[in-house]
């Protein structure tokens, strides 16, 4: 039978049979070579030597009829010498076609690696050519086509099961920092190769790179303990000494898939290495104040990991410098637009953060929820998703703070009055459905609404007695500044405020009801009155009726007679 290579399949292989016994037990350093296998391409069989020749061509497809060739050849390959040589081979081959532009390439190199492997009858011939494949392999884990991922990960297992990936990891970290510190240091001239027309190809340059650096993080993440107590100087001296040009690719000049990695890297850091990131604090507060600026919404998780990572494990970097101008200026703005997109990212992290802020201080409180808020009305929440995400985030964030300051009044009150009055006074005149998309069954204003009504309620309610007074100087000047509205309220939004109000306090404990109605009563007035007044045909008198129902009883009336209007 002839091959697509014009030579007869298996000829002069089948002359041996594999003999366990004869196997090397021990592994064979990356590069290394001996005596008798310096010239091992030479030894190869004719078919494979045209194989692996035509693996060194330049055209993709010549590259990947050969992958195909090599995977048919090798499953029928019997000589134990062949085997070895054609392992050998390969993993050098391996080493250099994981940077092959062409997706096809990177993927089926895995595919024939995996078609290899299986074709084995002891894995211990793997064994030698290890630490020449495992770079490589473990790069191509981190390649930006999902494809070429999916077939790392699964060459990864069939060579190396998953119980001993971290026993694998250890063995080869000497390979994996030697080939990452080449990487790294190479510009896009050296690396990024050229493309059809000649010009260098940013886009290989960048996918490297990327890949390189969370090569690097994943082999310190996979590390354990007791090596990564061995691996400080190593750390120490690849980032201070062998790698300054590392610190570069946090820039925002820098493709976002690789300033992602970089963000990854500095969370496994912070995780793994917390002496070095500590002794580094300034230069790594630097680096995660500066990731708030990155408006590529693909590396958001990764930035929120790495900054949460960070303050949690360093509370005093708050110390080292004043963050109302460092680090505050570029959070507010990052509010301000919804995370430039990635409200359904971004919004659920934001409590997280908050509790993370230095020693409560509320004018940092009333800005971060100010900010918010403005967010929650950006043009970037625009979706049921990422509403809801921004809303529930919110409210989490208010009660959070609700509960912080409930024992200083002073600082309540203030919370109240400068913090929340504007967005509950949004609620009655904002149209919050103007820069959102128009998609169906998708109301945002509703859905805001009964957001702010479900927190006005919750928090409203709380018994503390001291807070009284607190509660009735809030309601008053939102009466006064609700009054100053009158002819810019909005019914419907109204209306709906007042029904989620009724859902949310008639679930509530007698007790807890009776709280918010005391308080509430001066705003009910206002708002039954106004909406007796404005009761239109459209409307009827559905919202005189439901704040009365809110009211609940006729001995809140006597008590507390409506002003004539």
């Amino acid at each position: 039978k002839r091959t697509s290579m014009g030579k007869d399949r298996g000829k002069g292989v089948r002359n041996s049979t594999l003999d366990a016994t004869s196997l090397p037990t021990g592994f064979i350093g990356f590069g290394s070579t001996s005596n008798s296998t310096q010239n091992e391409s030479e030894d190869l069989n004719p078919e494979l030597q045209l194989v692996f020749k035509s693996l060194s061509k330049r055209d993709p497809i010549t590259k990947l009829k050969a992958l195909q060739e090599l995977s048919s050849i090798f499953s029928n390959l019997e000589d134990e010498t062949q085997r070895k040589l054609t392992l050998r081979s390969y993993g050098k081959s391996f080493s250099r076609l994981w940077e092959e532009s062409d997706r096809r390439v990177r993927e089926n190199s895995c595919k024939t690696l995996v078609t290899m492997v299986n074709s084995l009858q002891v894995k211990k011939e793997l064994a030698p050519h290890i630490k020449a494949i495992y770079p490589s392999l473990v790069a191509l884990l981190f390649d930006n086509a999902p494809e070429v991922a999916t077939a790392a990960r699964v060459a990864l297992d069939v060579v190396m099961a998953p119980p001993k990936q971290t026993e694998a990891a250890v063995f080869c970290k000497v390979e994996i920092i030697r080939s990452i510190q080449d990487k790294l240091t190479e510009t896009i001239q050296t690396l990024g190769g050229k493309s059809s027309e000649g010009g260098e190809t940013q886009e290989k340059f960048d996918r490297i790179i990327s890949s390189q650096i969370s090569s690097l993080a994943y082999l310190l993440a996979m590390l354990p303990i007791p090596e990564t107590e061995k691996s400080k100087d190593e750390i120490v001296t690849f980032f201070d000494k062998g790698n300054t040009s590392l610190w570069n690719f946090f820039s925002m000049k820098s493709n976002a898939i690789v300033r992602k990695s970089s963000y990854h890297l500095v969370t496994v850091l912070v995780q793994q290495f917390p002496e070095f990131v500590e002794n580094n604090l300034e230069k790594f507060l630097g680096i995660v104040s500066g990731m708030l600026a990155d408006t590529a919404t693909e590396t958001h998780v990764d930035v929120w990991e790495a900054l949460l990572s960070f303050f949690k494990k360093f509370p005093k970097a708050w110390e080292i410098s004043n963050p109302k101008k460092t680090f505050f200026p570029k959070l507010w703005e990052f509010f301000r637009n919804a995370g430039y997109g990635s409200a359904v990212t971004t919004f659920p992290v934001f409590l997280p953060l908050l509790s993370l802020l230095p020693a409560a201080d509320p004018a940092v409180y009333e800005e971060f929820l100010g900010n918010m808020w403005k967010g929650i009305q950006h043009e970037n929440v625009d979706g049921p998703a990422a509403l809801s995400a921004a809303l529930t985030a919110y409210r989490e964030c208010v009660l959070f703070v609700a509960s912080r300051l409930n024992f200083q009044v002073e600082n309540y009150e203030s919370f109240l009055k400068n913090c929340l009055m504007k967005s509950f006074l949004d609620v009655f005149t904002v149209d919050f459905s103007a820069k959102k998309k128009v998609l169906r069954n998708f109301n945002p204003t509703k859905q805001v609404t009964v957001a702010m009504a479900e927190i006005l309620a919750k928090i409203s309610s709380t018994p503390e007695e001291r807070l009284n007074p607190t509660w009735k100087n809030f309601w008053n000047e939102m009466t006064k500044s609700l009054e100053s509205l009158d002819s810019k309220i909005n019914p419907e939004s109204t209306e709906d405020w007042i029904v989620a109000l009724m859902l949310v306090v008639s679930s509530y404990p007698s007790a807890q009801s009776k709280i918010f109605l005391e308080r509430f009563i001066p705003v009910g007035k206002f708002l039954f009155s106004w909406a007796l007044n404005n009761s239109t045909k459209e409307n009827s008198l559905k919202l005189p009726e439901v704040t009365g129902s809110l009211l609940c009883t006729r001995n809140e009336f006597d008590r507390h007679p409506l002003p004539v209007r």
